[in-house]
């Protein structure tokens, strides 16, 4: 009885993977140049440092301290809220499914 082996199928060589490839590397570092602008600015800007570079992107950006600042107490309020909402619902919902738990 002759036992079957598994196809090999020729691998196509093809300037579409390099393009694609190409592509994505060049998506990539422009998405990771700008988390690390942003993570420079933001954290220049909590930590209140004023060195160059954080100087440098708020100029570029045309940012000021007193406009990123009111930014982060907008951010840890809503931060704030959320946590209350979903701290609240969570335990309600948890108090109302115990005792559907012991009536079965």
């Amino acid at each position: 009885m002759v036992q079957s082996r598994q196809r090999q199928y020729q691998a196509l060589k093809s300037h579409l993977n390099i393009i694609r490839e190409g592509i994505i590397l060049i998506f990539s570092f422009m998405f990771w140049t700008y988390c690390s602008i942003s993570f420079v600015l933001i954290g220049g800007s909590l930590l209140q440092i004023n060195s160059y570079p954080v100087l440098l992107i708020r100029t570029i950006l045309n940012i000021e301290l007193a406009s990123m600042q009111y930014l982060f107490e907008i951010m840890f309020i809503f931060t704030i809220i959320s946590l209350f909402i979903f701290t609240s619902s969570l335990l309600i919902y948890k108090y109302k499914n115990k005792g559907a738990h012991h009536a079965n």
